[in-house]
């Protein structure tokens, strides 16, 4: 493996085979669980992230944007947070909202 300077970009490439192949570029260390973010649009390289995925598979971030058809039952629990910049629900969907828990439209 060696590197190599790339005029478009201006940084340095990883070039040449690895014996494992598919190595993963980033920084020396880590938050565990966090949610690898890409660095740069090289495709190379990831960088840490706040945002972490829980063993069981729930995420946990300050917040959650996105734009939502729901066609299905969504539930947000107790002390949880969905925001949505926007939102729709068809026939088959449907939004439980727990106490304590907070639906936010922007």
């Amino acid at each position: 493996m060696s590197l190599k300077f790339n005029p478009f970009t201006g940084t340095l490439d990883i070039v040449g085979a690895s014996s494992s192949g598919g190595d993963v570029f980033g920084p020396a260390s880590a938050t565990d669980n966090a949610i690898a973010r890409y660095d740069t649009t090289t495709g190379k390289l990831i960088q840490n992230s706040k945002a972490t995925i829980q063993d069981g598979g729930a995420i946990v971030a300050q917040g959650f944007i996105a734009n939502k058809l729901i066609t299905d039952v969504i539930t947000i629990g107790a002390d949880q947070v969905f925001v949505s910049s926007g939102f729709s629900i068809e026939a088959t969907g449907e939004l439980v909202i727990e106490a304590d828990g907070e639906f936010v439209l922007v």
